[in-house]
């Protein structure tokens, strides 16, 4: 018991400084003592962190010497992730203007709507963390030397949209009769938006560039040793999914074009109230539990109609559900959908997001109660979600329609497109006109302008989601385990490494 304790005193007190400056992750992870700042990436306390790394670093060194003869997967986690950590803190912030204020949005946006908090308590940690707002600047200017065109047009209205979601949750505030220090809040709303004006200036400065800053953070996020170059794999994946979407929409309009076919089906309209969406969500919920490992999973569903209070980005950056945390015991899912919505689109994005996306899967880790909650493994993590779609659209498809079906294929035509574009900056250093070339000659986009800019928004996470996609499949491949079972073996071990589930899974 004393060498265990040894080890979680240790990924205790590493994560305890850890979540100091990654703290609007930690909040969007249900880790609630630092929800009075933005993460802080002051160079100086940077390079003390890096120091407390290398300590930790030693100590690790030292418990694993004295044991040598135990075998921990723990241990061997602990160690990448303080190597990934160290690394990235020397090099991966760098020359990523994006990162920063991608930060502030999903700290700003995480502390005011995850649902965890009384409502005063929410405010003041809301009017705190813009207070530490301006800090984003100086971050930008000493890390940053140049962007690319579509990284800043993007960021510029990653800055709109940050606006506009601080002065509508101040509004939303202030008319609640029980909140408290409304002058406090005024004040720092004022202050917020001057930060960004004054950060709209500083991102239109910065020197243009080509270059797309994406490896430091994919490589941060990697439990696993390397990544696999997918190109093959890709490319099958966008030839297979082309082919169902053309022979779809053929069977759906046989004499028109898939374009005409499948803008004629996105563009289709229905009005949804509150109840019409629950009803969906309780249709969906049954059907797609025959399909998962059983376990008792309670969802407060929150429905919020009307778009006009939350920004469009959030579906972009953080999909339509914000989990409470996978720390909490609380198990709620705030439930954001635009009021005029596409019926197919809005059943995918609740199969995708809900009931096989984020929140689901922290329902499941939420029991963990040693120090491996800790760790993720990010790869499993958004593969997991795609992996089950693809299982679970088989069996589902016929009960849906030819339209969800379109809708399906485009949307998983989306998440593989992006992923090759990603897989190509990674291992053969794209740039952004390569980017932009490719994405023009592509026949299959609808909106090719939007794509790119969700593309810049999605900073990785289709590349890991495929990386976790195929390292499943070819797990699944070298494993006689029940589908069900398998699916229960890697949902228990999302804190491992493939390498380690690999061991786990018999």
């Amino acid at each position: 018991m004393k060498i265990e304790n040894d080890l979680d005193s240790l990924i205790e007190n590493f994560f305890d400084e850890y979540y100091y400056f990654f703290s609007s992750f930690a909040t969007l992870r249900g880790i609630h003592r630092y929800d009075y700042k933005l993460s802080t990436y002051d160079r100086n306390e940077l390079n003390n962190f890096k120091n407390f790394i290398s300590e930790t670093l030693s100590s690790l060194k030292n418990y694993e010497e004295k044991n040598k003869n135990l075998k921990t997967h723990d241990s061997k986690t602990f160690k990448k992730f303080l190597e990934n950590t160290f690394q990235f803190v020397d090099d991966g912030l760098y020359d990523n203007p994006q990162f920063f204020v991608f930060d502030a949005f999903i700290g700003i946006v995480s502390v005011a709507l995850v649902q965890t908090k009384p409502i005063s308590i929410r405010s003041r940690n809301f009017s705190e963390r813009l207070s530490t707002l301006k800090y984003v600047n100086d971050y930008i200017r000493t890390y940053v030397v140049n962007i690319t065109e579509l990284e800043r047009k993007a960021i510029l209205r990653e800055i709109d949209y940050l606006e506009h979601f601080i002065n509508q949750f101040s509004t939303y505030l202030l008319t609640k009769s029980d909140t408290d220090k409304k002058e406090n809040l005024k004040l720092e709303k004022t202050n917020a938006i001057e930060s960004l004006n004054e950060l709209r200036k500083l991102i239109k400065s910065i020197k243009a560039g080509s270059d797309v800053k994406l490896k430091g953070i994919l490589d941060f996020q990697n439990l696993d040793n390397n990544f696999v170059d997918l190109k093959r794999f890709l490319e099958d994946n966008l030839i297979s999914i082309s082919e169902n979407l053309i022979k779809k929409a053929r069977e759906i309009k046989i004499a028109n074009p898939y374009k005409e076919t499948i803008k004629e089906v996105i563009s289709q309209r229905e009005q949804y109230n509150e109840v019409a969406i629950k009803d969906i969500l309780n249709s969906i919920e049954s059907l797609i539990r025959t399909f998962l490992p059983y376990e008792k999973i309670e969802f407060e569903k929150k429905v919020f109609i009307d778009s006009s209070e939350f920004p469009d980005i959030l579906s972009s950056l953080i999909g339509y559900t914000i989990p409470s945390g996978e720390f909490d015991t609380k198990r709620n899912v705030l439930f954001i959908v635009r009021n005029e919505e596409n019926y197919y689109s809005l059943l995918y994005q609740i199969i995708s997001n809900l009931f096989l996306g984020k929140p689901f899967i922290n329902f499941y880790r939420v029991s963990i109660k040693s120090k491996k909650k800790y760790f993720l493994n990010q790869l499993l993590y958004n593969g997991l979600p795609v992996y089950l779609r693809r299982i679970i659209f088989d069996d589902i498809k016929g009960n849906l329609g030819r339209q969800f079906e379109l809708v399906y294929y485009y949307e998983e035509y989306i998440t593989i497109l992006k992923a090759y574009i990603q897989n190509e900056i990674y291992f053969r250093n794209w740039n952004m006109l390569s980017v932009e070339n490719f994405v023009n000659e592509d026949k299959i986009l609808l909106d090719k302008e939007k794509f790119i800019e969700d593309f810049v928004y999605d900073m990785g996470r289709s590349f890991l989601a495929v990386q976790g996609l195929n390292a499943i499949f070819d797990l699944k491949r070298e494993k006689r385990v029940k589908s069900n079972e398998f699916i229960a073996k890697l949902l228990q071990n999302m804190h491992y490494p493939f390498s380690t589930i690999r061991q786990l899974i018999k």
